[in-house]
């Protein structure tokens, strides 16, 4: 009986102490479980705020650009061709990106639609990226050959240069198609990709060199045309103020300027009212000053696409730093976290051309209002006609 006893009793502190830890390790997953949750749920959020964005942010300025004659040149016709790209990928690739999220970082869909996806994941992107370097040529061109630009650079040839860059982004997305391996469901980015993997090192670290390297030779064109800018930076010339005159006496703020041309014009041996000099002091505006201004709109222009690159670059820099961690043998698995936010981060990158456009173009905030401000009156007038 004492046995049994201490069999019961053992079996009754076995099964408290195994309640217990059982108890120990529910309250010690809730935590992790919460936290999982709530990462999950501000991903969603956030994505679906990076499409918004993107998508009307994106659409809206290439609604200007189509319709404002202001915002009808060559820099803002090429931020339209990189406005389309991120929109295509903000509307087409993030959206399955947030259901492998919903599911639990699975892929529902077929294997077919997961190629496509990345197909236009990698083409999109090799379009932001050629559209930029594009933009940076002209910008460099339109400073440096500013009479050759004007001459040959039309609108033809902007658009032959267009479907150049897209012949060459397709050239680059096309290749992985013939190979089954490269393009697939990628766990760790919760989005159809080009795998970055230790078994696809060879054909995946080229496209990784060819990104760094186009984005290194962006750097450096903005680098070369903001030393040139800096070199052959333009002074606005001096603007004379009209004398007073009163029995042929002047005084006023351009009286010193008015005594300096007759005198001039005396020792010429030029009398008044035979050709004199005087239209300097009349207060016309000088003959280069159309050409200054035109200089200064196209500083600005430049200044807002040399901000975009900078901005696409930074946002890509970790992901390209992921992909080759990924690749290389010597590293070990890269944490989750940095393969989270690198993605995040690329997804972000959509957002950047309408956002930085509206906070630092005066142009283009000054077609904005006038845009919004139009909308309102043909509504009052249609709310007016309504009521009458």
């Amino acid at each position: 009986m004492s046995t049994e006893g201490n069999i019961s009793d053992n079996n009754t502190s076995a099964s408290v102490s195994l309640s217990a830890d059982n108890i120990g390790i529910s309250f010690n997953d809730e935590p992790h479980h919460d936290w999982h949750a709530l990462r999950r749920y501000s991903w969603i959020v956030s994505m679906v705020i990076i499409i918004v964005i993107s998508v009307c942010g994106n659409g809206m300025l290439c609604l200007l650009v189509a319709i404002d004659k202001r915002l009808k040149r060559h820099p803002f016709f090429f931020l339209l061709n990189l406005s389309v790209a991120d929109t295509i990928r903000a509307g087409l690739c993030l959206p399955f990106l947030i259901s492998s999220v919903l599911h639990d970082r699975t892929w529902v869909h077929s294997s077919s639609l997961c190629e496509v996806i990345s197909f236009f994941n990698v083409y999109l992107t090799f379009g932001s990226l050629y559209s930029l370097l594009l933009i940076s040529i002209e910008r460099y061109m339109v400073l440096r050959f500013h009479k050759f630009h004007r001459r040959k650079i039309r609108g033809l040839t902007g658009l032959l240069c267009v479907l150049f860059m897209w012949a060459l982004s397709v050239s680059m997305a096309f290749p992985p198609v013939f190979n089954s391996d490269l393009y697939g469901y990628v766990e760790s980015e919760h989005q159809c990709n080009l795998k970055y993997s230790i078994h696809t090192r060879k054909d995946a670290i080229g496209y990784v060199i060819v990104f760094s390297t186009l984005a290194s030779f962006l750097l450096v064109a903005y680098l070369k045309i903001f030393c040139y800018m800096h070199a052959h930076r333009r002074m606005t010339p001096v603007q004379y103020v009209p004398a007073i005159s009163n029995n042929w006496t002047f005084y006023g703020p351009g009286a010193a300027t008015t005594s300096q041309i007759l005198a001039t014009s005396a020792s010429l041996g030029i009398r008044q009212g035979q050709g004199t000099p005087m239209a300097a002091a009349t207060g016309r505006r000088h003959p280069g000053n159309s050409q200054i201004r035109n200089f200064h709109k196209e500083e600005a222009s430049t200044k807002l696409m040399c901000l975009i690159s900078v901005t696409y670059v930074v946002l890509w820099i970790p992901y390209i730093v992921c992909c080759f961690c990924r690749t290389s043998k010597r590293t070990g698995d890269v944490p989750q976290i940095f393969i989270g936010v690198s993605t995040w981060l690329t997804c972000l990158q959509t957002t950047i051309v309408p956002v930085l456009s509206v906070l630092f173009s005066k142009e283009v905030r000054t077609v904005l209002n006038d845009f919004v401000i139009c909308k309102k009156a043909e509504n009052q007038e249609e709310i007016n006609s309504e009521t009458i």
